[in-house]
Protein backbone atom coordinates (compact mmCIF):
# COMPACT_ATOMS: atom_id res chain seq x y z
CA UNK A 1 0.00 0.00 0.00
CA UNK A 2 2.98 2.31 -0.14
CA UNK A 3 1.83 3.86 -3.38
CA UNK A 4 -1.12 5.41 -1.57
CA UNK A 5 1.22 8.33 -0.98
CA UNK A 6 1.25 9.10 -4.70
CA UNK A 7 -2.33 10.37 -4.89
CA UNK A 8 -2.19 13.84 -3.44
CA UNK A 9 0.50 12.48 -1.05
CA UNK A 10 -2.09 11.32 1.42
CA UNK A 11 -0.71 9.71 4.49
CA UNK A 12 -1.10 5.97 4.56
CA UNK A 13 -4.73 5.12 5.24
CA UNK A 14 -5.61 8.74 5.89
CA UNK A 15 -8.62 8.83 3.61
CA UNK A 16 -8.64 5.71 1.48
CA UNK A 17 -10.64 2.54 1.61
CA UNK A 18 -8.29 -0.29 0.71
CA UNK A 19 -9.74 -2.62 -1.94
CA UNK A 20 -8.22 -6.01 -2.71
CA UNK A 21 -10.34 -6.59 -5.82
CA UNK A 22 -12.16 -3.77 -7.64
CA UNK A 23 -13.69 -6.37 -9.95
CA UNK A 24 -16.02 -5.14 -12.71
CA UNK A 25 -16.36 -1.72 -11.10
CA UNK A 26 -13.19 -0.43 -12.80
CA UNK A 27 -15.01 -0.63 -16.13
CA UNK A 28 -17.93 1.36 -14.66
CA UNK A 29 -15.59 4.26 -13.91
CA UNK A 30 -15.55 7.51 -15.84
CA UNK A 31 -13.43 10.65 -15.94
CA UNK A 32 -14.41 14.18 -15.02
CA UNK A 33 -12.49 16.74 -17.06
CA UNK A 34 -13.01 19.28 -14.26
CA UNK A 35 -10.38 17.38 -12.23
CA UNK A 36 -7.64 17.89 -14.81
CA UNK A 37 -4.97 20.27 -13.59
CA UNK A 38 -2.54 20.87 -10.77
CA UNK A 39 -3.66 20.49 -7.14
CA UNK A 40 -1.97 21.48 -3.89
CA UNK A 41 -2.93 20.20 -0.47
CA UNK A 42 -4.22 22.86 1.90
CA UNK A 43 -1.88 21.79 4.70
CA UNK A 44 1.57 22.76 5.89
CA UNK A 45 2.79 19.15 6.15
CA UNK A 46 2.35 18.52 2.41
CA UNK A 47 2.84 21.52 0.14
CA UNK A 48 3.71 19.32 -2.87
CA UNK A 49 1.72 19.79 -6.06
CA UNK A 50 0.12 16.88 -7.97
CA UNK A 51 -0.95 16.84 -11.59
CA UNK A 52 -4.02 15.07 -12.94
CA UNK A 53 -4.20 14.37 -16.66
CA UNK A 54 -6.46 12.11 -18.71
CA UNK A 55 -5.02 9.34 -20.86
CA UNK A 56 -7.02 6.48 -22.41
CA UNK A 57 -10.18 7.36 -20.45
CA UNK A 58 -8.33 7.23 -17.12
CA UNK A 59 -6.78 9.83 -14.87
CA UNK A 60 -3.04 9.73 -14.47
CA UNK A 61 -2.01 11.26 -11.14
CA UNK A 62 1.62 12.26 -10.70
CA UNK A 63 3.74 14.24 -8.31
CA UNK A 64 5.46 17.31 -9.73
CA UNK A 65 8.12 17.18 -7.01
CA UNK A 66 11.46 15.74 -8.20
CA UNK A 67 12.26 14.39 -4.73
CA UNK A 68 8.99 12.44 -4.53
CA UNK A 69 9.30 11.17 -8.09
CA UNK A 70 12.83 9.95 -7.33
CA UNK A 71 11.76 7.94 -4.29
CA UNK A 72 12.22 4.18 -4.56
CA UNK A 73 8.54 3.42 -3.90
CA UNK A 74 7.09 6.22 -6.06
CA UNK A 75 4.45 5.11 -8.55
CA UNK A 76 2.07 7.35 -10.46
CA UNK A 77 -1.54 6.24 -10.25
CA UNK A 78 -4.27 5.46 -12.70
CA UNK A 79 -7.71 6.44 -11.49
CA UNK A 80 -11.31 6.68 -12.54
CA UNK A 81 -14.33 8.31 -10.97
CA UNK A 82 -16.99 5.93 -9.66
CA UNK A 83 -20.42 7.31 -8.83
CA UNK A 84 -22.35 5.30 -6.25
CA UNK A 85 -25.67 6.92 -5.40
CA UNK A 86 -24.97 10.42 -4.11
CA UNK A 87 -21.25 9.75 -3.61
CA UNK A 88 -18.28 10.01 -5.95
CA UNK A 89 -15.07 8.06 -5.45
CA UNK A 90 -11.64 7.89 -7.04
CA UNK A 91 -10.76 4.29 -7.83
CA UNK A 92 -6.96 4.09 -7.95
CA UNK A 93 -4.31 1.59 -8.87
CA UNK A 94 -0.60 1.98 -9.63
CA UNK A 95 0.34 2.48 -13.27
CA UNK A 96 2.87 -0.37 -13.14
CA UNK A 97 0.36 -2.87 -11.79
CA UNK A 98 -2.78 -2.09 -13.77
CA UNK A 99 -2.44 -5.07 -16.10
CA UNK A 100 -1.27 -7.46 -13.39
CA UNK A 101 -4.28 -9.62 -12.45
CA UNK A 102 -2.63 -10.58 -9.15
CA UNK A 103 -2.17 -7.05 -7.82
CA UNK A 104 -4.03 -6.02 -4.70
CA UNK A 105 -3.05 -2.38 -4.44
CA UNK A 106 -6.30 -0.62 -5.23
CA UNK A 107 -8.09 2.01 -3.21
CA UNK A 108 -11.22 4.05 -3.39
CA UNK A 109 -11.34 7.60 -2.06
CA UNK A 110 -14.60 9.49 -1.60
CA UNK A 111 -14.33 13.04 -2.89
CA UNK A 112 -16.32 16.18 -3.60
CA UNK A 113 -15.31 18.71 -6.22
CA UNK A 114 -16.66 22.20 -5.60
CA UNK A 115 -15.25 24.97 -7.76
CA UNK A 116 -11.47 24.91 -7.37
CA UNK A 117 -11.49 22.70 -4.27
CA UNK A 118 -11.39 18.92 -3.92
CA UNK A 119 -12.18 17.44 -0.51
CA UNK A 120 -11.27 13.82 0.25
CA UNK A 121 -13.25 12.03 2.95
CA UNK A 122 -12.22 9.30 5.34
CA UNK A 123 -14.84 6.70 6.25
CA UNK A 124 -14.63 6.55 10.04
CA UNK A 125 -13.72 2.98 11.10
CA UNK A 126 -15.51 3.02 14.47
CA UNK A 127 -18.74 4.39 13.02
CA UNK A 128 -18.55 1.98 10.09
CA UNK A 129 -17.97 -0.96 12.42
CA UNK A 130 -21.12 -0.03 14.36
CA UNK A 131 -23.00 0.47 11.11
CA UNK A 132 -22.00 -2.96 9.80
CA UNK A 133 -23.04 -4.59 13.09
CA UNK A 134 -26.43 -2.85 12.91
CA UNK A 135 -26.91 -4.08 9.33
CA UNK A 136 -26.03 -7.61 10.43
CA UNK A 137 -28.66 -7.48 13.20
CA UNK A 138 -31.25 -6.05 10.79
CA UNK A 139 -30.52 -8.65 8.09
CA UNK A 140 -29.15 -11.71 9.94
CA UNK A 141 -29.69 -14.14 7.04
CA UNK A 142 -27.71 -12.15 4.48
CA UNK A 143 -24.13 -13.18 3.84
CA UNK A 144 -21.44 -11.04 5.38
CA UNK A 145 -20.42 -8.19 3.10
CA UNK A 146 -16.83 -8.06 1.97
CA UNK A 147 -16.10 -5.04 4.19
CA UNK A 148 -13.96 -5.14 7.32
CA UNK A 149 -12.24 -2.83 9.77
CA UNK A 150 -8.49 -3.47 9.78
CA UNK A 151 -5.62 -2.36 11.99
CA UNK A 152 -2.37 -1.00 10.62
CA UNK A 153 0.42 -0.68 13.16
CA UNK A 154 3.07 1.96 12.69
CA UNK A 155 5.91 3.01 14.92
CA UNK A 156 3.85 5.87 16.29
CA UNK A 157 0.29 4.57 16.41
CA UNK A 158 -2.26 1.93 15.57
CA UNK A 159 -4.45 3.10 12.74
CA UNK A 160 -7.78 1.53 11.93
CA UNK A 161 -9.16 1.70 8.44
CA UNK A 162 -11.97 0.31 6.32
CA UNK A 163 -11.02 -2.46 3.87
CA UNK A 164 -13.00 -4.12 1.10
CA UNK A 165 -12.11 -7.62 -0.07
CA UNK A 166 -14.12 -7.35 -3.29
CA UNK A 167 -16.05 -4.36 -4.56
CA UNK A 168 -19.33 -5.93 -5.63
CA UNK A 169 -22.98 -4.90 -5.77
CA UNK A 170 -23.56 -5.75 -2.09
CA UNK A 171 -20.65 -3.58 -0.97
CA UNK A 172 -21.75 -0.78 -3.33
CA UNK A 173 -25.25 -0.80 -1.80
CA UNK A 174 -23.76 -0.57 1.69
CA UNK A 175 -21.52 2.38 0.73
CA UNK A 176 -24.52 4.14 -0.84
CA UNK A 177 -26.52 3.65 2.36
CA UNK A 178 -23.90 5.11 4.74
CA UNK A 179 -25.28 8.41 6.09
CA UNK A 180 -23.71 11.54 4.61
CA UNK A 181 -22.57 13.23 7.80
CA UNK A 182 -19.37 13.89 9.75
CA UNK A 183 -19.98 10.96 12.11
CA UNK A 184 -19.24 8.65 9.16
CA UNK A 185 -17.33 10.77 6.65
CA UNK A 186 -14.53 12.95 8.01
CA UNK A 187 -13.15 15.62 5.68
CA UNK A 188 -9.57 14.34 5.74
CA UNK A 189 -7.76 16.38 3.08
CA UNK A 190 -8.52 19.49 1.05
CA UNK A 191 -6.79 20.41 -2.20
CA UNK A 192 -6.87 23.69 -4.10
CA UNK A 193 -6.48 24.02 -7.85
CA UNK A 194 -3.28 25.82 -8.81
CA UNK A 195 -3.83 28.40 -11.53
CA UNK A 196 -0.96 29.45 -13.83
Amino acid sequence: MKRGLSIFALLLLAACIEVTDIGAYWDKGTVDKDLVGQWKQDAAQDPEIRAITIENNEYKIESLDDKSKGAKDYKPLLARTLTLGKYTFFMTEPVQEKDNPKHNNSNIWRYKLKGDTVTLYRLQPAAMSDYLQALKKKHPKEKDPQISIENHKTRNADKRYVAISRLDDTVAKILISVPDNAAYWEAAKIYARQRP
